[in-house]
């Protein structure tokens, strides 16, 4: 298995030449009938203040099965079966590819998916697809490559690194490109997940973002997100306003709909913080204990703005992983 465990300390684990070049052991490419099995973690990012910087890997994941073949073929079940594409044109597909095509193979691959990270809810589900066909990629070649080689190649796909370095390391990760920090979650810190029954896109969720910002916003978010970072690092006190944002979450409100009240409504019901998970429209809350009311204060103010939620209460979750199958 090729994987990492869920982290105790505060780690930089790409970008730092001393310790992260290590040269990795060389493996093998899969034989005939031999496949991989991947498992990738949907992640929430952002946190509030930390925007396209801060991200957590969450306990839902996909898995997918890749086997060599002449031609792309994927299969799905769960989220997106009958909507994503099953050839070449699925990003799992891509990803796959263009791993393949820097590690020197020709082969291409049938994958089988299970999907479990809903689609267009802000929840990661593309850097999921993007990591799951990288790291196919990686045993179908017979190559090693260390995660940063991995998160590079991505970022070809997906230009923003948040999700994608979480579902990669696991546990809450910082993205300060080419850095990758990663840090521990509290064990007893619970996330809470209102995911509503409509999708958002993230370009347009981008594209209601202004063009610049105050020099008083930057310092608030600056401060903020040090103290989040800070109180999580430490398991201490963790204030609601560690969580507060102004440079996306209000901008983005239109189209999630239910923010700010279901922020509010969630601490009232005893969530420490809440914010927006990633373009939205799903919203995440954290707390230590409250869960079913917490979850049913979100889900009570979609449903004021005519949508119903699904919630689930998750836990950080370790990054991604692969292994013959």
């Amino acid at each position: 298995m090729n994987t990492l465990p869920m982290t105790k300390t505060f780690q930089v684990t790409t970008g730092d030449l001393a310790t992260n070049r290590r040269p990795a052991p060389k493996a093998k490419g899969l034989k005939a009938g031999e496949g991989v099995s991947v498992r990738a973690p949907a992640t929430t990012s952002n946190l509030g203040p930390g925007f396209d910087a801060f991200g957590l890997a969450l306990s839902l994941e996909n898995e997918a099965v890749f086997e060599a073949a002449d031609r792309w073929h994927v299969e799905i079940n769960g989220e997106g079966a009958g909507a994503l594409p099953t050839d070449g044109a699925n990003l799992i597909a891509k990803a796959c590819a263009l791993g393949l095509e820097t590690w020197g193979s020709v082969l291409k691959a049938r994958i089988s998916c299970v999907n479990r990270i809903p689609l267009g809810r802000g929840l990661g589900s593309s850097a999921a697809a993007i990591v799951t066909g990288l790291a196919g990629a990686a045993a179908l070649s017979g190559k090693n490559p260390g995660r940063d080689e991995i998160l590079e190649l991505a970022l070809k796909l997906e230009p923003h690194p948040d999700n994608l370095a979480a579902c990669l390391w696991g546990s809450f990760t910082i993205a300060a490109p080419p850095h990758v920090v990663t840090l521990p979650w509290p064990e007893t810190l619970r996330i809470v997940a209102a995911i509503p029954d409509f999708a958002v896109e993230t370009a347009k969720a981008r594209a209601l973002l202004p063009k610049s910002i105050s020099r008083e916003d930057a310092v608030h978010n600056i401060a903020r997100a040090a103290v989040l970072a800070a109180a999580l690092a430490s398991e201490s006190f963790l204030p609601a306003w560690a969580f507060d944002d102004k440079l996306h979450q209000d901008h983005r409100a239109p189209l999630v709909k239910a923010w700010p009240a279901a922020r509010d409504a969630a601490i009232a019901a005893g969530a420490l913080g809440a914010a927006i998970s990633g373009s939205g429209p799903t919203l995440v809350a954290f707390t230590n204990s409250h869960t079913k009311d917490v979850g049913a204060a979100l889900a009570a103010e979609f449903t004021k703005v005519g949508a119903r939620a699904r919630v689930l209460e998750l836990g950080p979750a370790a990054g991604a992983s692969w292994r013959k199958s």
